[in-house]
């Protein structure tokens, strides 16, 4: 069985697929062995992770923050320095175009 994490390589592929295959079952074996391993492994780390976020969400939520809100300052956190200046700049350009402009008083 090879290490956590590690997959094992595949072979090039030959001409007569029958003979790659019987070739090498205990790789083939061994590969799909880790990749069930693995796949199992990180759907519990998701099903984890997921209950933590909404669970983080509904208190974040209780706390008077919107979901609206929330989602777009998740997504805006992913963005590198440059692109979160130039998102914030272009929000405050297209709510000023459609006449909600940001609320400048809104922490005074």
């Amino acid at each position: 069985m090879p290490e956590d994490d590690v997959l094992p390589m595949a072979p090039n592929p030959a001409t007569n697929a029958s003979a790659v295959i019987e070739g090498n079952i205990e790789l083939i074996r061994d590969m799909t062995e880790a990749l069930t391993k693995q796949s199992a492994d990180n759907k519990k780390k998701r099903a984890k992770f997921t209950s933590q976020k909404n669970k983080a969400r509904k208190e974040i939520y209780a706390l008077g923050i919107s979901r609206q809100a929330l989602d777009l300052a998740l997504r805006i956190s992913e963005l590198s320095e440059e692109d979160r200046q130039e998102a914030d700049k272009g929000l405050v350009m297209i709510r000023r175009a459609i006449g909600l402009p940001m609320q400048g008083d809104l922490f005074e």
